[in-house]
């Protein structure tokens, strides 16, 4: 059965067709009108997606269904950093992937996602970073479940220090920004088969040098 679509819902809580459209979700994707296609395409054969121009009702479909992760698409601007911050204070929390269009924007949401994914992407690499996410939020929840029913404490790769589960950002103490020479950067996306992009968290420079795998 083909999952529903949300476009433009009122943001009622209330609303029927919000809680009707709510079961089965296991993706949210904000995006403007114009883009839907570029997320719906790739993700709805194979996955239950609610598309969604407004953050309100992203964050009522996130509290509503079994959300395992939301797409918000950077173009959208500050919007999109409301849904990321949203989805932050959700428990258990959804991973949160962000697209962008420029290298330039990571820095500013690096603290408020998993995964950055550049502009333009192929439709299987859309769908591969999804599909990546949600199995690392999934184990994460078995590793804390499994530790928790035997009475051990565990912390696996797949858990970030807060206890979110790891998306794809790479944090690197052996690396140095080259413009401010700290030595913690973020690398947050590939841009080839040798080069990532990286980003400081400390003056928001961005640059590409050489990609490790993670």
């Amino acid at each position: 059965m083909t999952a529903p679509a949300v476009r433009g819902f009122s943001p009622v809580p209330s609303s029927p067709s919000l809680a009707s459209a709510a079961v089965g979700i296991d993706v949210v994707v904000v995006c403007a009108e114009a883009s839907t296609a570029l997320y719906r395409e790739p993700l709805q054969p194979t996955r239950r997606i609610a598309v969604t121009t407004s953050p309100d009702t992203a964050l009522q479909l996130m509290k509503r269904a079994d959300c395992g992760l939301v797409v918000v698409d950077g173009d959208v601007g500050e919007m999109g950093t409301t849904v990321c911050r949203g989805a932050r204070q959700i428990v258990p929390p959804p991973m949160v992937l962000v697209t962008l269009s420029s290298p330039e924007a990571a820095p500013a949401v690096l603290d408020v996602c998993d995964s950055i994914l550049m502009k333009p992407f192929a439709a299987n690499l859309l769908a591969g970073r999804v599909g990546r996410l949600l199995r690392l939020r999934e184990r994460a929840h078995a590793v804390r479940h499994d530790g928790h029913r035997a009475g051990i404490e565990r912390k696996p790769s797949v858990d970030a220090a807060d206890g979110r589960p790891a998306g794809t950002l790479v944090e690197r103490t052996d690396g140095q920004c080259p413009q401010c020479g700290r030595q913690h950067v973020v690398m947050f996306d590939y841009a080839s088969i040798r080069r990532a992009w990286y980003a400081c968290k400390g003056c928001s420079s961005v640059w590409l040098a050489r990609r490790i795998e993670c």
